[in-house]
């Protein structure tokens, strides 16, 4: 009898030794009362020396949004006039001469 009972205390005792340890995480989320379905979820620290440049260096980027000059941009409605009139066929001259584009040979 005292072996069946020692036997079932242990047995009782066995999931309380097996049980990890409670961790319990402290948070707080808050939001405006106006709009209760939108969270703010705010750092608890502030990061670092944490700088981020963005630069563009070297990039299609860099080149696309590159100022361009008068003539360039000019020269570049021209051709594209001169691409779409050919692809057209509507007959009209594409010699850049003739079309008052400005080339380096003069």
């Amino acid at each position: 009898m005292r072996i069946a009972v020692t036997t079932t205390l242990l047995s009782l005792a066995l999931p309380l030794v097996a049980q990890e340890a409670r961790v319990s995480l402290h948070s707080t989320v808050s939001g405006n009362r106006e709009q209760p379905r939108v969270v703010y979820i705010v750092p608890w620290r502030q990061p670092g020396d944490a700088q981020y440049a963005l630069e563009l260096h070297n990039t299609i980027a860099a080149e696309l949004f590159a100022p361009m000059d008068r003539d360039e941009f000019n020269r570049d409605l021209a051709y594209g006039d001169m691409l779409r009139h050919r692809a057209q066929g509507d007959g009209r001259d594409t010699n850049p001469a003739a079309t008052g584009i400005p080339t380096n040979q003069e």
